[in-house]
């Protein structure tokens, strides 16, 4: 008779997962519980797929007779087998996290080279639970504490909504055989500490938590959906992306949100922040124009619009030296220089009796002063930026034109006092910067 749990998850492959009898899958199998109970099911509903190991290598013997065991496994099953060995001396730092890497990079690399279309998981409710307790107790945010969701790409956990006493009844009323991980035993690790110490005293006193939790990250799930519904809604208003490395965002669409902090949050996590930085993210927005946050690769400033965002890596220094009339390659655009007895106003113009090459077009730096056109004396050119309410990209990608000895000219901001056109001008040396 076929079981309620095979029929169930049977429903869950052809309905939840849209998956076709023929569609290939790869089974993660470790060789415990879950995941022999994951691969027996899957033959029980005529799924086509294969089984996937990964070796360690950091239990001596016990990880060959893991590796042993789930290729005999494939071999019950008519399956086809792939096991991957990786080198323990990769896993002495942060070890759950670079073996989670590992396992899942090899999953990906698998699934494209023999043509499967994802890869079956075997997490469970209590996993689930778990992994939402563990989130919370970390502060992680919103995302993390909606915990593992049914499809994640080519991730998949038909096993989610199932709990761990049903998988245990299903393995010993099939007579299956599996083999336990020693190191499930030691507490050492959070979540193993969760399990073998926490777990028994929750179960006693709160016998539900591990359905009251997985329910509850179905509900933030759904939630999180709709937040990135309405952050999307948002992202035309708010984000500006002037250059790759340089975005700009405006913040007064969302000022009469209540809940504008969580918009926030959701349209900065492709900048990959994290949820500390996303906290320190939010708190900028409430402090003076000029105060800055470094996160990671980005230099985010509160301006007066909201905030502007900026990747110092990727501006390189400018110094090209100008010999005479011509065209000139910049980073992002053409100057062209050109001498004559007229120019329109999109021209930079010196009297050619005063200007003399060589000049050069170079980044501006720390000390630049200038003697603006209208002022006395001379200026720091970050006391012009700063008048200017210059971006933080504005400021790194500046341009100035000048000799060894002064500053003739602010690309896109002032020019100085020196070589002004007069009445006794005879001809011009002009300059003109053409975009890209």
């Amino acid at each position: 008779m076929t079981s309620e749990l095979l029929l169930r998850f049977t429903h869950i492959l052809r309905q939840a997962l849209k998956l076709a009898p023929e569609q290939g899958v790869l089974a993660a199998v470790s060789g415990g519980r879950d995941s022999v109970v994951l691969a027996h099911l899957l033959k029980e509903a005529g799924q086509n797929f294969a089984i996937a190991h990964v070796h360690y290598g950091l239990r001596g013997a016990e990880s060959d007779r893991d590796a042993a065991f789930v290729a005999s496994l494939a071999k019950e099953l008519e399956v086809p087998f792939f096991e991957k060995r990786l080198d323990p001396a990769d896993f002495q730092v942060n070890l759950q996290e670079k073996a989670r890497e590992a396992r899942y990079q090899w999953f990906e690399t698998l699934c494209k080279e023999e043509d499967y279309g994802a890869v079956m998981l075997a997490h469970h409710e209590q996993d689930q639970a778990e992994t939402v307790l563990m989130a919370l107790l970390r502060g992680r945010g919103s995302k993390s504490v909606a915990g593992m969701q049914l499809q994640n790409g080519k991730r998949l956990r038909p096993l989610l909504g199932f709990l761990s006493t049903e998988l245990a009844s299903y393995a010993h009323e099939a007579g299956l055989s599996w083999v336990e991980d020693s190191s499930n035993r030691e507490t050492d690790y959070d979540r193993n500490y969760l399990r073998l110490v926490i777990k028994p005293k929750l179960d006693e006193r709160f016998p539900q938590w591990e359905q009251m939790l997985s329910r509850q990250a179905l509900q933030w799930q759904q939630l999180q959906q709709l937040l990135n519904a309405q952050s999307r809604s948002f992202a035309e208003q708010v984000i500006q992306i002037n250059q790759p490395h340089w975005h700009q965002w405006r913040l007064q669409p969302l000022k009469t949100l209540p809940y504008a902090d969580l918009i926030i949050g959701a349209l900065a996590r492709p900048y990959g922040l994290g949820q500390q930085l996303t906290e320190l993210l939010i708190a900028l927005q409430h402090l003076p124009v000029g105060k800055q946050l470094v996160a990671g690769k980005w230099l985010i400033t509160r301006s007066s619009q909201g905030f502007d965002w900026f990747q110092p890596g990727a501006v390189t220094s400018v110094s090209i030296k100008i010999e005479g009339l011509g065209s000139y390659r910049l980073p992002a655009g053409e100057l062209e220089v050109a001498t004559g007895a007229d120019f329109d106003d999109s021209w930079e113009q010196f009297d050619e009796q005063v200007l003399k090459f060589p000049l050069q077009i170079r980044t501006w730096q720390e000390g630049d002063r200038l003697s603006p056109l209208g002022m006395f004396g001379t200026k720091k050119l970050s006391d012009l930026f700063n008048e200017a309410k210059w971006s933080a990209y504005q400021k790194a990608t500046a341009l100035v034109l000048a000799d060894e000895n002064r500053i003739y000219w602010v690309v896109g901001l002032r020019r100085s006092t020196f070589a002004l056109r007069k009445a006794t001008t005879r001809g011009l040396v002009a300059f003109k910067i053409k975009h890209d």
